[in-house]
């Protein structure tokens, strides 16, 4: 059994319901989680555990505390997959672009009596996409915590099993932790490239489809296609070589990149994308504004706080 940890947030995740799933988030450190390990270990908790869950997490100034999140099971008996604490937390960075991340996982060994033996750990390193370490840290405001339980629970399954959705939210989540400024760039740009069959006309379909998908009327249809021109021809100077190709505009595309994908994912999962060359025909009868004609009774998401502002401005 592994036990996933989580970091980069500022926000109280256990409001988050994950019952459904067999699992259940609590703070790293405190009584909580040390409670946990004392019930599956061996008469004891290894010295180090101990040492773990009775750390102090960072406090900054700025943001407050930044917890490490564990996911444990409910049921040590039912299912624990890695995959679906994989997903929810990819649906968590879609929901808020951040830098929210696993950073460890405990294993576990189980013993004949039902009891488990902690059998070593895995690590890997926070790495902070903004000028300051807590630039980008997921935070949720009180009155977004009911939008997120209902999205989950509602688009959790459906997200997870279309294959190509599932692998458009597998490589953006990825791309997030890559640590190189131009490849995080292009990774970002496959995802885009996957919505659609064929490379006929790759760049003008491809601008096309994103504005429908994302913009909420004509115009800011018309802006973000505009915007996902000059980023495709930065995509296309860079792959074909061009030794004369100015990075000036690399972070600023990167960030509205990851702006726009995490929009472009929500609209998908929303419509349940599944069928690659349905979903394509369907864009290509419809016109700006008609994003709702993209599937059968789309309804859009009504989310309280989050804002489409970075994506409407042009580049």
């Amino acid at each position: 059994m592994k036990i996933p940890v989580f970091y980069g947030c500022n926000c109280d995740l256990t409001k988050i319901d994950l019952a459904f799933l067999n699992m259940k988030i609590l703070p790293l450190t405190g009584r909580n989680f040390k409670n946990f390990l004392n019930k599956i270990s061996l008469r004891h908790i290894p010295w180090f555990i101990d040492e773990i869950v009775n750390d102090k997490e960072y406090r900054l100034p700025e943001v407050g505390v930044c917890c490490r999140y564990a996911i444990i099971p409910l049921d040590i008996n039912g299912n624990f997959d890695s995959d679906n604490w994989n997903h929810f937390q990819a649906l968590m960075v879609i929901l808020f672009p951040s830098d929210f991340t696993l950073i460890t996982e405990y294993h576990f060994e189980p013993y004949d009596d039902g009891f488990h033996h902690f059998g070593g750990s895995s690590h890997w390193e926070f790495n902070p996409s903004g000028d300051r370490f807590y630039d980008n840290m997921l935070i949720m405001v009180p009155n977004e915590y009911a939008f997120v339980r209902k999205f989950i629970s509602t688009y959790f399954e459906s997200s997870k099993t279309s294959a190509p959705l599932k692998h458009m939210i597998d490589l953006y989540a990825a791309s997030l932790d890559e640590f190189v400024l131009k490849y995080k760039f292009l990774n970002l740009i496959m995802c885009f490239e996957i919505i659609l069959p064929g490379n006929y006309m790759l760049n003008y379909r491809l601008k096309r489809s994103i504005g429908l998908i994302c913009g909420d009327n004509e115009h800011y249809c018309n802006i973000i296609m505009q915007n996902f021109n000059k980023i495709y021809d930065l995509r296309s100077d860079i792959v074909h070589g061009n030794l004369k190709v100015k990075y000036d505009n690399l972070k600023p595309y990167t960030n509205y990149c990851i702006f726009l994908l995490g929009k472009l994912l929500r609209e998908l999962i929303v419509h349940k994308y599944n069928n690659i060359d349905e979903f394509a025909s369907r864009v290509t009868k419809a016109g700006f504004g008609q994003k709702s004609k993209l599937s059968d009774n789309y309804k859009a998401l009504k989310h309280p706080i989050l804002s489409n502002t970075p994506i409407r401005r042009p580049l």
